[in-house]
C-alpha cells in the first residue's frame, strides 16, 4: 500500500463525525469525487484495524455507492489511489457461512500484507494484445481451431440433439468470432470512455454533505 498515500486521498478524508480521522492516519473513511459519480470509501491498513486478528495482517479497502454498486473501472481507480501499480489487490467470493452483507451496493478490496501467493497464468485469461506478432496470431487461431476439434465442434449440428445442440452451436459461434477477431488486433488497446452515469445520490438533498476535507491540513510532497 502506498505510504504516504497521495494528496488527492488526504483531500477526501472525512474529519468529523463517528468516521472520522486525522491526517496521516492509515485508515479513515473517504469521499471522492468522480465526474457525476460520488464514491465512498473505507480503509484499514496493516495498522489500522481496532480489532486483533492473527497473522497475516490484511490492508482493506471498501467502495460503495448510494444506489448502484462500483463498476470495474471505479473500483481500479480507488486502487491505483492507495496501492502501488505493482501490487496484487483482489476480491473474494467467500462461502455462503462466511458472507456478510451490511450495504447492498459495497465491494471490498483486499490484500495479504507479507505474504506471496499464486497467480493464474496470464495466458489463461488470453494472450497480450501488444505482445502478438503475426506469428502468435496464427498460432492462436491453430489452438483454437484444436479446441474446437478436441471439443467435437466439427461434427455435423444434425449430429446434435436437443439443447446440446444449441449450446455447440453458440460455443462455434464464438470460437469463429475470436478467430475472426485476430486480423484486428493491433497493439494500441481502445481508448476507455468513461460511463456517463449519473449517480442519483447527487440530486439527493437528503445525501451526507461532504464535510471535514483535509486538504487544508495536510499540504506536503505528494506522491
Amino acid at each position: 500500500m502506498r505510504d504516504p498515500w497521495p494528496m488527492e486521498v488526504e483531500n477526501a478524508r472525512i474529519l468529523t463525525g463517528p468516521m472520522r480521522s486525522i491526517c496521516r492516519d492509515r485508515y479513515g473513511a473517504f469521499t471522492f469525487l468522480r465526474g457525476t459519480v460520488t464514491l465512498n470509501a473505507v480503509v484499514n491498513s496493516e495498522d489500522g484495524w481496532e480489532l486483533s486478528f492473527p497473522p497475516p495482517a490484511w490492508e482493506h479497502v471498501s467502495v460503495s455507492l448510494k444506489h448502484r454498486t462500483p463498476t470495474w473501472e471505479e473500483l481500479c481507480f480507488v486502487t491505483g489511489l492507495f496501492w502501488e501499480d505493482h501490487e496484487i489487490v483482489m476480491q473474494f467470493r467467500p462461502s455462503e457461512a462466511d458472507y456478510v452483507n451490511h450495504h447492498p451496493h459495497c465491494l471490498h478490496l483486499w490484500r495479504p500484507v507479507g505474504v506471496d501467493f499464486l497467480m493464474p497464468p496470464t495466458e489463461a485469461v488470453g494472450p497480450r494484445r501488444a505482445a502478438m506478432t503475426g506469428t502468435d496470431r496464427i498460432r492462436f487461431g491453430a489452438s483454437l481451431h484444436a479446441a474446437r476439434a478436441q471439443l467435437g465442434f466439427h461434427r455435423p449440428a444434425a449430429e446434435c440433439d436437443g439443447a446440446l445442440k444449441g449450446h455447440l452451436d453458440a460455443v462455434l459461434v464464438g470460437l469463429d468470432a475470436a478467430i475472426g477477431r485476430l486480423s484486428e488486433i493491433t497493439a494500441d488497446p481502445e481508448p476507455i470512455v468513461p460511463d456517463g452515469d449519473d449517480d442519483a445520490d447527487d440530486d439527493d438533498p437528503d445525501r451526507t454533505p461532504l464535510v471535514g476535507r483535509a486538504g487544508a491540513e495536510c499540504h506536503g510532497d505528494d506522491t
